[in-house]
């Protein structure tokens, strides 16, 4: 043995046999002139009358055992790590269902109190925050069927070109009814459209 811990332990296993006069048996990593393996050993005294004269072992390789153990620890690893992505997605997208519920509910608000007949600019204000809140919320319904996807090994990624200005006013309405509740101004400045290039 190349190891002077792996000797101790393995001279250790052998005291404990002859002192006690029973069968050991323990798993040992053990370095050796071709390389490291792994056995289990058993080790019986063996006795004269009663007395213990000496010791017989057995070692049986158990390197595909202990390969097959690492890979599954592994494999045990990656899942909880999945399993918690998940959760942590499932916590997310419900907190993000609920931010287009402010906007609709306010915007419905809007509507309920307008006069007879209503007026054309907070009627048409109130239809566009609704219609966008419901795309948001669509894309809400398709993240949670991503899960699904995730959960098969199908989901795909699709990437592409999005206008700031129109990725922010969801965000802006959803914290419009906060902001007002707290008395605070929420002011948005949209970019500059863009000239076509030629």
């Amino acid at each position: 043995l190349g190891d002077g811990e792996e000797a101790d332990a393995l001279e250790a296993l052998k005291r404990r046999a002859l002192e006690t006069g029973v069968r050991q048996h323990e798993r040992l990593r053990l370095t050796l002139p071709d390389g490291v393996h792994h056995y289990d050993i058993s080790v019986a005294p063996r006795h004269n009358g009663h007395e213990a004269v000496g010791i017989v072992g057995a070692a049986l390789p158990i390197d595909e055992h202990v390969a097959l153990q690492e890979r599954l620890r592994r494999q045990a690893d990656h899942l909880a790590r999945m399993d918690q992505r998940k959760n942590d997605f499932i916590a997310q997208l419900a907190h993000e269902l609920r931010n287009p519920l402010a906007p609709i509910h306010n915007a419905l608000h809007v509507l309920r109190i307008q006069p007879t007949p209503p007026d054309p600019e907070h009627f048409r204000w109130a239809i566009d925050v609704i219609g966008r809140q419901l795309m948001q919320l669509s894309r809400l319904v398709d993240d949670l069927l991503d899960i699904a996807r995730m959960t098969h090994g199908s989901l795909r990624l699709r990437t592409e070109t999005v206008e700031l200005g129109n990725a922010l006013l969801p965000a802006i309405e959803a914290a419009r009814p906060l902001t007002a509740a707290r008395k605070q101004t929420l002011t948005y400045t949209p970019p500059p459209e863009r000239s076509e290039e030629h």
